[in-house]
């Protein structure tokens, strides 16, 4: 089941509140960026309702981006408003967030940027327009899904 980006994104700035390492804008983007390609991988299918987009300095989710671009804060302390109508995260969605969070949580919104603005993954193949047929700053999730497993398959061979 897909979620709005303002459900999950609400779940790592509660659980940044709870243990005293609050989110900024830019770690919370690349957070749910994250978990939105672990399950693409994990489970052939997207956490996130919205498309991911190719911006400027990496992967964004617009809901998300123009909400904190409107805030103006350095840390997000407040969840943020979800549409009428979200269902409660199910237990898979649940574990996802808990994965992204345990392995990435205690870093910085720049070391989350570094992580997912490598030359030749799926924004920089959108952003600089690489990919044969695409004119859109739509991020494919095949191609979010692809690097999370060339990724891994570095790590299991390096």
């Amino acid at each position: 089941m897909a979620y709005f980006a303002a459900q999950i994104a609400n779940e790592f700035i509660r659980r940044g509140n709870e243990e005293g390492n609050p989110c900024n804008p830019q770690k919370v983007l690349k957070l749910v960026y994250l978990a939105h390609q672990l399950n693409l991988s994990f489970f052939g299918s997207p956490l996130i309702r919205e498309k991911v987009e190719a911006g400027r300095y990496g992967p964004i989710i617009s809901s998300l981006y123009s909400k904190f671009l409107q805030m103006r804060i350095p840390l997000i302390k407040d969840e943020m408003d979800v549409p009428s109508g979200a269902t409660d995260l199910d237990e898979k969605a649940s574990d996802v967030i808990r994965v992204i969070w345990t392995k990435y949580g205690h870093l910085s919104g720049v070391q989350l940027g570094i992580l997912t603005h490598k030359p030749g993954d799926a924004w920089d193949t959108v952003r600089r327009g690489n990919a044969i047929g695409l004119s859109s700053p739509i991020i494919p999730d095949s191609f979010i899904r692809n690097d999370f497993e060339e990724r891994m398959a570095v790590k299991a061979n390096g």
